[in-house]
């Protein structure tokens, strides 16, 4: 199901929920967050959500246009749910490596740089 961060009132990131078998993704989620801690890092202390980004949206949009995304998402997501089965099975996918990624925000918009990958056995 799409949803946005902060919310669907003021979108900033447009992104797809993931549903299924997310034990094993939670148990990942978990490890890495050790680890990023053991490295010094500040842990992240918002509730671990399950999604793909999908998009962002630019600074400098006006409100009514980042509103108007709301609404839209909001539809999209209405949609799906009343044709649900239909929707997931067009969205389903298996996840077959973790790709650590490096992103760089930059005035064109930003530029992501596969650092190491880690496949599924």
């Amino acid at each position: 199901k799409p949803g946005c961060f902060p919310n669907l009132r003021t979108p900033r990131i447009v992104w797809l929920g993931m549903e299924g078998d997310l034990e094993p993704l939670a148990l990942l989620q978990t490890k890495v967050e050790a680890a990023v801690q053991q490295a010094g890092f500040e842990p992240d202390l918002r509730a671990f959500s399950p999604h793909l980004t999908i998009g962002r949206c630019k600074r400098g949009l006006s409100k009514s246009t980042i509103q108007g995304l709301g609404a839209r998402m909001k539809r999209v997501s209405q949609e799906i749910e009343a044709s649900s089965l239909a929707w997931r099975q067009a969205l389903t996918f298996e996840a077959r490596e973790l790709v650590l990624m490096q992103s760089a925000l930059r005035s064109e918009g930003a530029q992501y740089t596969a650092v190491e990958r880690f496949p599924f056995d």
